[in-house]
């Protein structure tokens, strides 16, 4: 998603490492929401585990992540973010 080729081509992207072997997927937008994980998450359906970044959607409650079938939340650079505004 992140490099703008949209919902399909993540799909299809997902599909083609998930048959040759990938343990995981990591899946990755740029848009200030989760609605595209979301989807891409509902019609993945678990087939393999997928890894996900919120860096534009990180106040999503994790609860949603786990409920859309998330097995991986890297926390990128909030920690780096929160000492920034605490220095």
């Amino acid at each position: 998603m992140i490099a703008g080729w949209g919902h399909d081509e993540a799909i299809k992207r997902g599909e083609a490492y998930r048959e040759a072997g990938a343990d995981a997927i990591l899946i990755h937008s740029k848009i200030d929401n989760p609605s595209e994980i979301e989807r891409f998450l509902k019609e993945w359906n678990r087939r393999c585990p997928v890894i996900i970044v919120p860096t534009m959607y990180y106040n999503t409650p994790t609860d949603k992540f786990r409920e859309w079938g998330v097995n991986v939340v890297i926390w990128a650079n909030h920690n780096l973010r929160a000492s920034i505004t605490a220095m």
